[in-house]
């Protein structure tokens, strides 16, 4: 799991700092999880997120908690897909 919080910690994080509370990095990781674990819309993979936070605050920093289904939609409406050729 670290290593995946590692690799996305690069991502650029365009959200505006102001209430910024959960990190960009977390939010992708507990995203992945989710939608592997079959959760493919916001509010199930928050839901999905909340039963796991127990499991998350062991390896995560959480110190809001997981995020809530508007704030995974707001980051997901700002990510811009892309490829790395390296």
């Amino acid at each position: 799991m670290m290593e995946m919080k590692l690799y996305f910690s690069e991502l650029a994080d365009k959200r505006d700092n102001r209430g910024l509370r959960h990190d960009l990095g977390n939010i992708i990781v507990m995203s992945i999880y989710a939608v592997l674990c079959g959760y493919t819309d916001a509010e199930n993979m928050a839901f999905f997120m909340k039963l796991q936070e127990p499991y998350f605050e062991k390896m995560l920093d959480l110190k809001y908690g997981v995020p809530s289904a508007d704030t995974l939609l707001r980051v997901f409406a700002l990510i811009e897909p892309g490829f790395s050729e390296t």
